[in-house]
């Protein structure tokens, strides 16, 4: 009996450092997985500088986005912002709908580039993200599958 109440506390203590870990690297977590699934949905190179999270004032901020153009394209990148910032309402994220106070986009630079053989690299991008969103839909990677009307 004292040895399943120890296993239990074991297994209690590792759940709860689990969750402190992911708690206080939340910001960096979510950094990368911004960057990796940016890269491969869209096929360029996504960089972000920070994330900034308050759980309890319900502020998220996202800080030098960088989106690279796709290639074929001769701009450096398709768009950045400065900062990219969300405040909600705490309370309301376990309602129906959550309430949100404000957004703000803060030095945004979109370059938007045409091919010569049609297009754009915004249309490239939104090819890339499709196509992504289709592989995953396949794979069962999570992505939502849409009926066809």
């Amino acid at each position: 009996m004292e040895k399943i109440l120890i296993s239990v506390i074991v297994i209690m203590v590792v759940i709860g450092g689990a969750g402190v870990y992911v708690f206080l690297n939340a910001g960096g977590i979510i950094k990368q997985i911004v960057e990796e699934v940016g890269s491969q949905a869209t096929k360029t190179k996504v960089s972000l500088s920070k994330v900034d999270l308050s759980m309890q004032s319900g502020e998220a901020a996202l800080t030098g986005f960088q989106m690279g153009s796709p290639s074929g394209f001769k701009s450096p990148k398709a768009m950045s912002f400065g900062i990219v910032s969300v405040k909600i309402d705490p309370a309301s994220v376990t309602s129906d709908v959550i309430l949100v106070k404000e957004i703000v986009i803060a030095k945004p630079e979109i370059t938007y580039e045409s091919a010569s053989g049609g297009g754009s690299n915004f249309d490239a991008i939104q090819k890339n993200v499709n196509s992504y969103v289709k592989e995953m839909g396949a794979s069962g990677g999570g992505g939502a599958k849409q009926d066809s009307a």
